[in-house]
């Protein structure tokens, strides 16, 4: 609790909070430029922050084509997910999977998806943020990079927050100017 990291994770809960209204910040997609970034470290570490202040708290692994939720949450390995619920073979209630930290609740990605950009129908995916809003205080969406395949964009219309993990001295200048547009 007291190293740099959970500081500066802190930092960020803070800046997040001081954005505006919850009820303006409660969906946030986090997203990279490319792989490789840290955008599943952050939206885990995030998401446990604000669960450790006591807000109820919902991860959901929305990176359907490099899932990697399943490394800081072994226990959701094989089980039904996001992929399921679209296709119509769980139903959501069913896909809610609890933390050993209170109030953090994960949804991983499922089966394996031959093609999420066609599974993200943005009406369904929207029906289903609105059926969670009234569970949660705050809803974390781990999302695939933004700039090689188009995932983020389609759920970027649908949340109220995004945001861009960049690496320092690794990700090039181009690439988090072309993410940001």
């Amino acid at each position: 609790p007291r190293s740099a990291n959970s500081e500066s994770l802190r930092n960020l809960r803070a800046s997040i909070i001081l954005l505006g209204k919850q009820e303006r910040n409660k969906v946030i997609l986090i997203t990279s430029s490319i792989p490789g970034e840290g955008k599943t470290t952050i939206s885990a570490e995030i998401a446990g922050a604000f669960a450790m202040n006591k807000e109820r708290t919902l991860l959901i692994d929305m990176d359907l084509r490099r899932p990697r939720l399943t490394d800081i949450f072994p226990e959701i390995k094989g089980l039904p997910g996001v992929v399921d619920v679209f296709a119509g073979q769980a139903q959501l209630e069913d896909v809610f999977r609890s933390t050993s930290i209170p109030q953090l609740t994960v949804i991983g990605s499922g089966s394996k998806c031959p093609n999420p950009s066609e599974l993200l129908h943005e009406g369904d995916f929207m029906e289903m943020i609105e059926k969670l809003k009234p569970q949660f205080d705050r809803i974390i969406l781990d999302s695939a990079p933004v700039l090689p395949v188009s995932d983020s964009r389609l759920l970027a219309k649908c949340v109220q927050k995004v945001l861009l993990v960049v690496r320092s001295r690794k990700t090039p200048v181009g690439a988090v100017i072309r993410s940001r547009d």
